[in-house]
């Protein structure tokens, strides 16, 4: 059995955080050969064809993936896992998907307030003036593609109220990153934790906690695992920035949090392998979700082999896991998790469905359910082709690019086999908990017997349970409508707003609203 160790291709000038993946790459090629692998430690360059090219003749069996920087930046640290699935080439670690996603912190972050994680909030200075909360708050300046916190210092954390030390904080930032390169977060002044996470055959096991503890750090220095306490051996901030495996007894609950919170994100992003997530607890307790690591180094000095010790874990231990997750069957889908755990609640929808005996309700789309949906919304007599085509493709986008992909989930009352009904839904990216709710249809055969209701009450419970606070529904103001508005205005739903003549002169886009309340 081959296996390739494919890892960044690092020239000798690089500077430590570069050279440290070829440490990994050692690590894991010496672990492999212990387990009987026949190994090839492989430098992965931007010429694709070239690459290619040397994979397809090297007879391999799987690829150890370590690629974290292309000619030395993460901006395209996907292209490796993009390339592998393309040749269909097995390999460890999270998808193409979930590299990019991750790997550019902005998209990540709106991913993240859109499903309702905690996420500090942000801006990009190129793009907008700083909110109100950033003028009251201290901020970090952070690069939008890198990691191992490359661009990361004391000055990084600065007050705006300091113009001269935002000035400066700015202008260095675009000269290392370009000027849509970076962004500025609101700096949590708490505890830091990382956890990571390991696949196991049928599900993923959350590593024990770790807190980097900033022991010595006086008022005059900012408590962050910064560029220094990572790669400068012997400087005050690697010396004085400890990890620790110790929890107090009444971080209890705050543990547990911080471990269904990683779990979610490695749901909602679809990770795979393995995976490290980093969080800041402010003085209250209350998490945030810094940054969804994907791939995290694997050095025996990191953070990630540090935790699987603590697990009982070596490295051999490690590298078997993730070969083992890599060669393991998996039924075609988009890599990224079609079905996010917070929306998975179909064992919940029978109370909903009682009243009608025989209905069922399932949020999985299977192939059939692309005619379903194109049938029952012509069926109606309220949609225009073209809208029946828009109803087609969401199901189509939902079901082979995954509803966390594509951004519309679906739930599908079914009676006897046959699909009667579904409803559409998604958040709205850039919202801190708001959805929208594109549809709900019922097969003319089937109206009037409460299904639409039932579908309402079955989206709303998901939405909450997702973290949504708000769902906006949007309706024509033509008479053909008259009972869809009375639908929603009977099920909670007030009008907020009319925009005149929207879709046609004298057709109306009305736009209705409902504040759920949170989850028990």
């Amino acid at each position: 059995m081959r296996a390739v160790v494919l890892h960044s291709a690092v020239p000798p000038e690089a500077p430590p955080d570069e050279q440290d993946v070829l440490v990994q790459a050692r690590c894991i090629g010496e672990a492999l050969e212990r387990l009987g692998w026949d190994v090839v430690l492989l430098p992965f360059h931007s010429d694709l064809g070239a690459m290619r090219r040397r994979l397809r003749h090297m007879g391999l069996d799987v690829v150890v993936n370590l690629v974290e920087t292309v000619e030395g930046s993460g901006r395209l640290s996907h292209t490796a896992p993009a390339l592998l699935d393309a040749e269909g080439i097995p390999y460890t670690g999270c998808p193409t998907e979930a590299v990019f996603c991750t790997s550019h912190k902005v998209l990540a972050k709106k991913c993240l307030t859109a499903w309702g994680v905690p996420t500090p909030e942000w801006f990009a200075p190129k793009e907008e003036p700083p909110p109100p909360w950033a003028r009251k708050n201290l901020v970090i300046v952070k690069p939008v593609w890198e990691d191992a916190s490359v661009g990361i210092d004391q000055e990084a954390v600065l007050s705006m109220a300091d113009p001269e030390a935002w000035d400066r904080a700015v202008h260095r930032a675009r000269n290392q990153f370009g000027p849509a390169g970076f962004f500025a977060e609101r700096f949590i002044d708490g505890r830091e934790f990382n956890l990571a996470l390991l696949a196991r055959p049928g599900g993923v096991d959350v590593l024990p906690v770790a807190e980097m503890c900033f022991e010595g750090f006086g008022p005059d220095r900012h408590r962050i695992v910064d560029y220094e306490a990572k790669w400068a051996e012997g400087s005050f901030a690697e010396r004085h920035t400890v990890r620790s495996f110790s929890p107090a007894q009444e971080d209890g609950p705050l543990v547990e949090r911080l471990s269904a919170l990683a779990r979610r994100c490695w749901n909602l992003f679809g990770l795979r392998g393995y995976a490290r997530i980093d969080f800041r607890v402010d003085d209250d307790g209350r998490p945030y979700v810094l940054e969804v690591n994907a791939n995290p180094c694997l050095s025996p000095d990191a953070g990630f082999m540090a935790a699987a010790r603590q697990a009982g874990l070596d490295m051999d231990a490690v590298v078997h896991r993730l070969v083992e997750d890599a060669l393991a069957p998996r039924p075609f889908r988009s890599n990224l998790v079609e079905k996010p755990a917070v929306f998975e609640q179909e064992r919940d929808f029978s109370a909903d469905t009682a009243a009608i005996p025989g209905l069922s309700l399932r949020s999985h789309l299977r192939p059939s359910d692309e005619d379903a949906v194109e049938r029952m919304t012509a069926e109606t007599g309220f949609f225009n082709g073209e809208e029946i085509a828009v109803a087609r493709d969401l199901a189509r986008q939902s079901r082979t690019l995954g509803a966390a992909v594509s951004g519309y989930f679906f739930i599908l009352a079914e009676k006897d086999g046959r699909v009667v009904g579904y409803t559409c839904y998604g958040p709205i990216l850039g919202t801190a908990g708001r959805f929208d709710l594109y549809w709900i249809v019922v097969d003319p055969a089937w109206q009037g017997r409460g299904i639409g209701k039932i579908l309402l009450r079955a989206a709303e419970k998901a939405i909450r349970r997702a973290g949504g606070r708000r769902i906006y529904v949007e309706t024509s103001s033509r008479l053909l409508y008259e009972t869809t508005r009375q639908f929603y205005l009977h099920a909670g739903y007030a009008q907020v707003a009319s925009l005149p003549d929207f879709y046609a002169p004298n057709d109306h886009k009305m736009i209705y609203c409902k504040t759920l309340v949170a989850a028990a």
